[in-house]
């Protein structure tokens, strides 16, 4: 019964990236200018129109330099939160084509003692047929690992 519910989850997933990326395809080629934001307002993405129009080499970038405001945003909080509880702490960006490998190697770059992870809680299917960066740290890193729930 279970080898049938993952074959059924796997090629609802195929589907869902198939469709995915046709309206990728279509949004990427349309004259208009499109982008999009999460609830917070923050850019998440754009069409290759409006990366042309914003001076940008691709949709990505505006992904990416999203992405980072947010992060710096949410360290910004940790740092001021250690801070309040005298709690010495330092503020360390890694960008890495496998994030799990960016932490794996900070951590060891600056000999940490602990790597504190967040966790959504899908539980090891969810991660098995999703990925998890942290159960991937937790796999391959000789660091210990706490995990707390998000």
């Amino acid at each position: 019964m279970l080898a049938n519910d993952v074959t059924d989850r796997i090629n609802a997933e195929a589907e869902a990236r198939r469709s995915n990326e046709m309206l990728e395809a279509v949004i990427d080629n349309i004259p208009q200018r499109v982008f999009w934001k999460d609830r917070d307002l923050h850019y998440l993405g754009c069409n290759n129109a409006f990366a042309r129009d914003a001076d940008l080499a691709y949709n990505e970038q505006v992904y990416r330099r999203a992405t980072e405001e947010k992060a710096n945003k949410a360290l910004d909080k940790v740092l001021a939160a250690a801070a309040g509880s005298k709690v010495k702490c330092e503020k360390v960006v890694t960008k890495d084509a496998q994030p799990w490998e960016g932490i794996i190697g900070t951590a060891r770059a600056l000999k940490c003692d602990l790597i504190v992870m967040g966790s959504h809680g899908r539980g090891a299917l969810g991660a098995l047929l999703v990925g998890s960066e942290t159960s991937k740290v937790l796999s391959h890193s000789s660091t210990p690992v706490l995990v707390c729930r998000a």
